[in-house]
């Protein structure tokens, strides 16, 4: 019995053992490492490939002896040669170093032109440079700036430098020299000049029955003085009341010069050349708003908002697709015309010729003389410029015959030297030689520190009359309170 009983112990030690050993984890085996390469086939996507069109960057100073000349620009696309002939001038200097055997190298680089027309914007990003003594050292653009910028010392007087090169400036319109004429100095050059003109649709006024004879004659007419502005009122509201066009009359929708033609049509003046001060012809002016009230309020041939629609995607696409009679433009237009696409495709000098005329802005009375003005531009160096004497030098080699002319023809813009006039290309060019007498109608804007603020109230007051918001008499109380508080004893008001 006794033995039974440990036979049963004994067996039940052997289970728990068993049954412990078989509980108990097993040891960890030492891991077999396999390494092995998968492809997996990864589809990428096709980037397609398009054409930019890039303008060529100037190679960049790396030489201790290359100097980086700076310029900045303003204009429409067809007048980017008033950059790139500082190039070509650069380039040209360069050549003649080399040949020379001098280190000197010039480097232009255009640090911007720009050509959506935002001049606000322009101009504060040269006053913030220009204080900050960062200023590029050439700025091209109108010289109704450079009273405003001598005062403020943003740039040099260029006597001195155009007295060294005889042969590019000795030629030049003895007129256009008061143009950058301040206070007895010079502070610029002549890049261009022009004249403001008036377009008209030879098509549309043939479908107002006009013969082809009449529509040539217009231009002479309009000198003669027998075409006036009120007649040319009711020629675009026949236009318009016929069907023909949607509107009769498209100025331009930003700040400008041609804002104030019919202020000089009923003879208003806007400088006293014995004080120099501004003036407002208070009668003149009366004329200018009515006009303005009457064209978009009460003819109803011009858009009321137009001076909020875009150039290039609001003016331009109406003026060529023939939606307006008349179209208050500037001889460069009808080479951007020929040049940038804004629905018409592509026309050649043929097809503006056969669409377009141009004449002169008519007199207000009949018998009176024809308007227009010109704007020059010109080229003024920064008094932030390290090497003024070297940007002259570029200045005066884009001023070269051939550059005037590259320019003018390009860009639809008239010669402000002899030795451009005789050149075979500019005498060959039909339209500039047709234009260039206009010259002889021509006015200036005045030279003024505050003609920047003369011109912007009276553009402001411009758009209440045509939106509607102030009668003529209404604005011209708004437009003399505006310009006493602005310009002060720097304004002439006279009946």
């Amino acid at each position: 019995m006794k033995r039974a009983i440990w036979l049963l112990l004994m067996a039940l030690v052997i289970a728990l053992s068993l049954l412990a050993t078989a509980c108990a984890p097993a040891a960890t085996p030492t891991a077999e490492v396999i390494v092995e390469t998968v492809e997996v086939p990864v589809e990428v996507p096709v980037v397609e490939t398009v054409e930019v069109v890039v303008t060529p960057t100037p190679v960049p100073a790396e030489r201790p002896s290359d100097i980086v000349i700076k310029a900045m620009g303003y204009g429409g696309p067809s007048d980017v040669t008033r950059v790139t002939n500082l190039q070509e001038a650069a380039g040209r200097l360069n050549q003649q170093f080399k040949a020379e055997e001098k280190d000197t190298r010039i480097v232009l680089e255009v640090s911007e032109f720009e050509t959506a027309g935002d001049q606000d914007g322009f101009r504060q990003r040269f006053v913030l440079a220009s204080k900050a003594g960062r200023a590029p050292c050439i700025r091209t653009f109108t010289y109704t700036e450079i009273p405003e910028w001598v005062e403020a010392g943003y740039i040099i007087p260029l006597d001195d430098y155009i007295d060294q090169y005889p042969d590019a400036f000795g030629d030049t319109f003895d007129a256009l020299w008061s143009a950058v004429t301040w206070k007895g100095k010079r502070y610029g050059v002549l890049q261009d000049t022009e004249v403001r003109v008036v377009f008209y649709r030879k098509d549309k006024l043939k479908e107002l029955g006009w013969s082809d004879a009449e529509i040539e004659a217009l231009p002479q007419e309009v000198i003669d003085g027998e075409f006036t502005l009120d007649d040319l009122v009711a020629l675009a509201k026949e236009s318009v009341d016929a069907g023909v066009t949607k509107w009769g009359i498209y100025h331009r929708p930003s700040r400008g010069n041609t804002f104030l033609h019919p202020y000089l049509a009923y003879e208003g003046i806007l400088q006293n050349p014995d004080t120099g001060k501004l003036v407002l012809d208070e009668s003149a002016a009366l004329g200018n708003l009515e006009f303005h009230y009457n064209i978009a309020q009460v003819a109803k041939v011009t858009p009321p908002e137009i001076t909020s629609y875009g150039w290039r995607d609001g003016i331009h696409p109406a003026v060529v697709m023939g939606d307006t009679l008349f179209w208050f433009g500037g001889t460069w237009h009808w080479a951007e015309y020929l040049r940038v696409d804004y629905g018409q495709g592509d026309w050649t000098a043929d097809d503006m010729k056969e669409l377009f005329g141009v004449m002169l802005y008519p007199a207000a009375e009949k018998g009176g003389k024809p308007i227009s003005s010109s704007n020059p531009y010109v080229y003024m160096i920064s008094s932030s410029c390290e090497n003024p004497d070297v940007a002259f030098q570029v200045i005066a080699e884009a001023s070269s015959p051939d550059l005037v002319v590259k320019h003018a023809l390009e860009s639809g813009h008239l010669a402000w030297r002899e030795a451009a006039l005789e050149v075979d290309a500019y005498k060959a060019d039909e339209f500039t030689s047709s234009v260039t007498p206009y010259l002889d109608y021509t006015s200036f804007m005045p030279a003024h520190p505050n003609w920047n603020d003369y011109l912007t109230i009276w553009y402001n007051t411009l758009q209440g009359v045509e939106l509607g918001d102030l009668t003529p008499e209404e604005a011209l109380e708004f437009l003399k309170g505006e310009l006493q508080a602005t310009i002060g004893d720097e304004l002439e008001i006279v009946p």
